[in-house]
């Protein structure tokens, strides 16, 4: 059986992206994290062979996720005392209530590049690897799949750091973890993210991200409605 497990906060204002909050606002903020989910779901729901599940922080409701996870996603709750104790224990829980051989992937709201090909991909590489990682721009990581428990890869990480992918890459080595990586992407923490999101779905259909820049394209570039690339300035 093959899961995908889609990490999310509530996109409410105060709630979410914080440092993006400080630059564009907590309202703006929270509507761009929505809309991301929105468009992760999709990209979810496109690899038919896998069962879907939202995976919330353990202190809010699934209240707030709602009209942004679509019914075909079941909701479990995050536990532990920090994000490696969480995604350890979500491996955990679902390979100790499968009898049969399972793959796990997770995967966080925040990365819309996530698509069929790349999903379809991870659960490839888990035919062979124990674990498959997809490293992110800033150190960390936007997918992190197993074939079988190993909390090994999460111990003593810097969480938040730029560090958190050597580090993971570090633990599997040493615990001599068999492992596969997928080609680097980026997340969405900060204003610079925006831009490079910006570029993304310009070549790349996200409905609902896409949306948002329409509708708020003044507070990323201001009123000239432009970004710059390659030298040239381009209108979205």
């Amino acid at each position: 059986m093959k899961y995908i497990c889609l990490y999310a906060k509530p996109p409410v204002a105060g709630e979410t992206k914080s440092r993006l909050a400080k630059k564009i606002g907590g309202v703006a903020a929270a509507e761009l994290a929505g809309a991301m989910i929105k468009d992760v779901c999709a990209a979810v729901l496109e690899v038919s062979e896998a069962i879907p599940q939202l995976w919330i922080p353990p202190d809010c409701t699934q209240e707030l996720f709602h009209g942004y996870a679509p019914s075909e996603f079941t909701v479990h709750r995050q536990r532990g005392n920090d994000l490696g104790e969480r995604m350890s224990n979500t491996f955990f829980d679902l390979f100790a209530d499968i009898e049969e051989e399972a793959q796990v992937v997770i995967i966080g709201s925040d990365c819309i590049t996530h698509d069929h090909k790349s999903l379809v991909r991870a659960f490839a590489a888990l035919d062979a690897s124990e674990v498959v990682l997809q490293p992110a721009s800033d150190g960390g990581y936007v997918l992190i799949g197993q074939s079988h428990w190993r909390p090994e890869i999460f111990e003593g990480i810097d969480w938040g750091s730029s560090d958190v992918f050597q580090q993971s890459i570090g633990n599997g080595i040493r615990a001599e973890i068999t492992y596969e990586l997928l080609p680097e992407s980026f997340d969405v923490d900060t204003i610079h993210d925006v831009h490079v999101l910006k570029e993304f779905v310009r070549d790349h259909s996200r409905t609902h991200v896409l949306e948002w820049f329409k509708a708020n394209n003044d507070l990323v570039t201001g009123n000239s409605g432009e970004v710059v690339k390659n030298g040239t300035a381009h209108s979205l």
